[in-house]
């Protein structure tokens, strides 16, 4: 992170030069314009706010769905705003009070909601309702767009297909959020398109995250007390002059900017559902295993480019939902628990012939990140070495990619998001939009 702390003094003063000020120095009050002050944004909410107003770093949605009869926008737009009185965080908004950005709850907010033009390029469809970064002036900052894609014969019972772009401002829900709404938006459609009895009761709670931060800070005190763990783990974050596998392979891209591509691939249920089979029967999550498969196509890429090694090293950002550290809930928390963990896999050119064997330590790998911590403490390091920058400066920086990829952990929900190094970016990719695609038949 050194190229880090030489820019940070030459940047422009940034907008909010910290995210939380002082306990004392809090208020929460609802005033005559009908929103309600929550709590001062913490420092990722700040960065991924910066990134916002950058137009990059998107959290998105993107659904098909394919249906019996027409489907009505009046219906999928009623579904939206049932969501969002569900779902506290699609009522909230990150807007600056002086120098501090704050979480505002607006009363009775209005949708945001869009019925685009027909048309079946799901690039082209992201990219639309993506495209605009959100402004403070927004009343939510949540927006969604339905395109009809025409009538695909190949699914006769279900021949009207539809896809649906919800983005949502990356500072106010994390990766798994995105995932659970998705999940929540479709059964309340198809309540819907089935007349059943609409539920109102609140699906997740949306609150400042206070744990997380306890947590984060007892770890930080028992690092300063180990001068040399810090050492170590700051060995584990990927070194300055490392070039990812891709760049090896194809040389690095000259562009003038930086830019988003949206690659969408549908994965076939029969294959996915025999891939999760042998995964359970070897003991290991589809997660790690959809990782090592990912690491050793990787490989197999560099082999048929012509290198010749042995071994290689796959170096991924591997996001961990920090909620498997806190107190078990029966409800969701909804907000920004997602940790960066950064895993350096190293993998023989003949993986593929012993894959599950590999698998399965690549899962033990991972595990153990968690279960001692090195996730929590990489995290704590990473916020020591950058503290002097803020979120603006973070986001001017022009360090390299250092990752082979990243990923989300995904549990068994059947989406994949990959954010492949593009270009001179910021760490540990460029523009990227966490598109979670699902598809689903209606009645």
């Amino acid at each position: 992170m050194t190229c880090l702390r030489q820019l940070w003094a030459r940047l422009p003063r940034p907008l909010f030069p910290n995210s939380v000020p002082p306990a004392s120095n809090v208020t929460r009050s609802m005033n005559s314009e009908g929103q309600k002050w929550l709590w001062p944004a913490n420092r990722t909410a700040a960065i991924y706010d910066a990134f916002e107003r950058q137009n990059t770093r998107k959290a998105a949605i993107c659904m098909i769905f394919s249906t019996s009869k027409l489907l009505q926008p009046s219906q999928v737009k009623r579904s939206l705003e049932i969501l969002q009185r569900r779902q506290p965080n699609l009522r909230t908004c990150l807007q600056p009070r002086g120098k501090i950005l704050w979480h505002v709850q607006k009363t009775n907010p209005a949708i945001n909601f869009q019925v685009l033009e027909p048309q079946d390029d799901l690039g082209s469809l992201c990219e639309q309702v993506l495209g605009k970064p959100f402004s403070y002036s927004d009343s939510v900052q949540w927006r969604a767009g339905l395109a009809y894609r025409g009538s695909h014969q190949h699914n006769t019972p279900f021949p009207h297909q539809y896809a649906l772009v919800i983005h949502i401002h990356h500072g106010q829900c994390d990766g798994y959020d995105v995932i659970k709404s998705q999940l929540w938006f479709s059964d309340i459609l198809d309540d819907i398109l089935s007349g059943r009895r609409i539920n109102e009761t609140p699906l997740c709670t949306y609150r400042e995250n206070d744990d997380v931060k306890s947590l984060m800070e007892q770890v930080k005190i028992r690092l300063l007390e180990d001068p040399h763990k810090i050492d170590s783990i700051r060995r584990t974050q990927p070194s300055e002059d490392r070039t990812p596998l891709l760049m090896i392979i194809a040389g690095k891209p000259q562009i003038p900017e930086t830019s988003t591509g949206y690659v969408i691939r549908t994965f076939i249920p029969q294959v996915m559902n025999k891939f999760q089979e042998k995964a359970k029967a070897a003991g290991i999550s589809f997660n790690s295993s959809l990782i090592a498969a990912i690491n050793t196509a990787f490989v197999e890429l560099a082999t048929e480019a012509g290198l010749s090694q042995d071994a290689y090293e796959i170096t991924f950002g591997h996001i961990i939902s920090l909620r498997i550290y806190l107190e078990k809930s029966t409800t969701h928390r909804s907000g920004l628990y997602g940790k960066m963990h950064n895993h350096s896999s190293t993998l023989s050119k003949n993986t593929r012939d012993n894959f599950w064997e590999y698998a399965t330590q690549l899962h033990q790998e991972l595990r153990s990140a968690i279960k001692t911590g090195l996730v929590l403490q990489q995290g704590v390091v990473s916020t020591m070495d950058n503290s002097e920058m803020t979120p603006d400066e973070i986001v001017a920086n022009t360090c390299p990619t250092l990752y082979d990829y990243t990923l989300s952990n995904m549990s068994t929900l059947i989406s994949a998001v990959l954010c492949i190094p593009y270009g001179n970016s910021v760490v540990p990719s460029a523009t990227y939009a966490h598109a979670m695609l699902g598809e689903r038949y209606l009645e």
